[in-house]
């Protein structure tokens, strides 16, 4: 008998794939209550059949669905963070993992790392490697499948950057040290290295580049004259076109590239974070440069005055999803119509007993 769905009913809670196909018996439970996806569970089984690569006791394994991935995407970075996951789980039945099962695996694989970190290289692999086996999330502990949950963010609010009276002080600080090592002729270039500390802060704070972003500028590829650079590689691999504001390209021309040809060297955080204090500003714990980009989002909003879309627009973020974390961080004219309230402490005001009396 072919493969076919048994449609949920009494201890079963979601479809089953029962049958045979090419001399293969299977007998699974999908975990999923929507008929349209339980028959796409079965022609992904059927297809895993005829491919030899499944496993006729309970469907294909994680680090099956990972090879299929793999070998679909040919993306580098996603196979290097997909081998420890198929090392930690990567034995377990790609219908039956769990979320705690995940869990598990992100605090064994990293234990001190950041939440974004195990989001990147945990929860956000699995994600894909199940969307693309069909497997539509992880197993509920009641029976049927829910969305992978990712790990619970910081309380520390690191989105909304820095207000205009911090970055005021911070980059005087950057120049007034870039200028007292030029007045002290220091060696090894100290003077120069932190002359292009200072420009490379302003060039995040003004394009909104991540720091890996700012790190591949060269000076080739720099159009002063149109205010213009064409970054060909960011996080979501794809193009984007750079707009350099004026007052950046001043400070562009003032600095002479490296003899590798880049505009700026990579930088440690410590010399950031001694520029923060001696300027009284605060950099949440684990942002580090990034604080530049989430400042130059909020100023786009508030100085710009465009909105979610416009910042897709710019091309610094991939979509809308990505984009909405920066809404509801400024207060919006709308919520400033409270002064309109009545004001329960005007002079005059009722005492308690007539209050309670009226």
């Amino acid at each position: 008998m072919p493969l076919y769905l048994s449609p949920p009913k009494g201890k079963h809670r979601s479809y089953r794939i029962r049958g045979t196909f090419l001399d293969v018996s299977v007998e699974v439970t999908t975990g999923l209550r929507d008929r349209s996806s339980a028959q796409r569970e079965l022609k992904h089984i059927e297809k895993q059949i005829a491919d030899k690569r499944y496993s006729a006791a309970a469907g294909p394994t994680f680090s099956e669905a990972a090879a299929d991935y793999v070998a679909a995407k040919q993306n580098k970075e996603q196979a290097r963070l997909l081998v420890p996951l198929m090392q930690e789980i990567g034995s377990l039945i790609l219908m039956d993992i769990t979320q705690g099962d995940v869990d598990k695996a992100a605090a064994r694989l990293y234990p001190t790392a950041k939440p974004s970190t195990r989001q990147r290289k945990v929860y956000g692999p699995v994600s894909a490697v199940m969307t693309r086996a069909g497997a539509m999330g992880v197993r509920a502990p009641g029976g049927g499948r829910k969305k992978l949950e990712g790990p619970a963010q910081s309380h520390e609010s690191d989105r909304r950057g820095l207000k205009l009276e911090e970055v005021m002080r911070l980059m005087a600080q950057a120049r007034a040290r870039w200028q007292q090592l030029a007045a002290q002729h220091c060696i090894k270039g100290e003077d120069r290295s932190a002359h292009r500390l200072f420009v490379m802060m302003l060039f995040l704070l003004y394009t909104g580049c991540r720091k890996g972003e700012a790190l591949r500028v060269r000076e080739m590829e720099l159009d002063l004259h149109r205010g213009e650079w064409f970054c060909s590689k960011t996080k979501n691999r794809k193009v984007r076109a750079v707009y350099l504001p004026p007052r950046l390209v001043n400070e562009l021309a003032r600095l002479p590239a490296r003899p590798d040809g880049r505009m700026f060297a990579d930088v440690k955080y410590d010399r950031l974070r001694d520029l923060a204090v001696a300027a009284r500003v605060h950099i949440p714990a684990g942002i580090a440069f990034h604080i530049f980009r989430h400042t130059w989002a909020n100023w786009m909003r508030q100085y710009g005055g465009i909105d979610t879309s416009g910042l897709v627009a710019t091309g610094a973020w991939d979509s809308v999803t990505a984009a909405r974390i920066y809404e509801h961080l400024e207060i919006s004219a709308e919520a400033r119509k409270a002064d309109a309230l009545p004001d329960v402490l005007a002079d005059g005001r009722l005492t308690v007993d007539e209050a309670l009396s009226a």
